[in-house]
């Protein structure tokens, strides 16, 4: 839960450029794909205006937990680089680095086995 503390503390610091991407990108369309957010959520989120749609974005942010979480900072590295780089430059947050390189050690990330829909656990490294 501290982890998702930090997360959350951390996007609120770079509301600004979570703003530009949140209405640049499809990372909300990823989120919900992933079944990380809901139908419910995205249109609480795109119907809101300015700082209003990151503080929705965060809250929806601060329900996710473990492995949610992890995924979740896998997406804003895929589809919101600019944000990605803005976080990874602000050394105050060791956390969300860590989240969002997939180096936080002894956490179990599911592995989408090849031939199947099932997940394969295996534990993540600290480099």
């Amino acid at each position: 839960m501290a982890m998702t503390v930090d997360v959350c503390a951390c996007l609120s610091q770079h509301k600004t450029t979570l703003l530009r991407e949140l209405c640049d990108t499809n990372v909300l369309d990823v989120l919900v794909k992933k079944g990380l957010f809901n139908v419910n959520d995205l249109e609480v989120i795109t119907s809101a205006v300015g700082n209003d749609k990151c503080n929705y974005f965060i809250d929806v942010v601060s329900k996710q937990s473990g492995v949610k979480l992890q995924e979740l900072c896998a997406v804003l590295d895929n589809e919101c680089p600019k944000l990605a780089k803005e976080l990874m430059n602000d050394r105050r947050n060791s956390q969300i680095c860590k989240c969002l390189t997939g180096t936080i050690p002894q956490a179990t990330v599911p592995k989408r086995a090849s031939s199947s829909s099932r997940f394969e656990s295996f534990d993540v490294k600290a480099k």
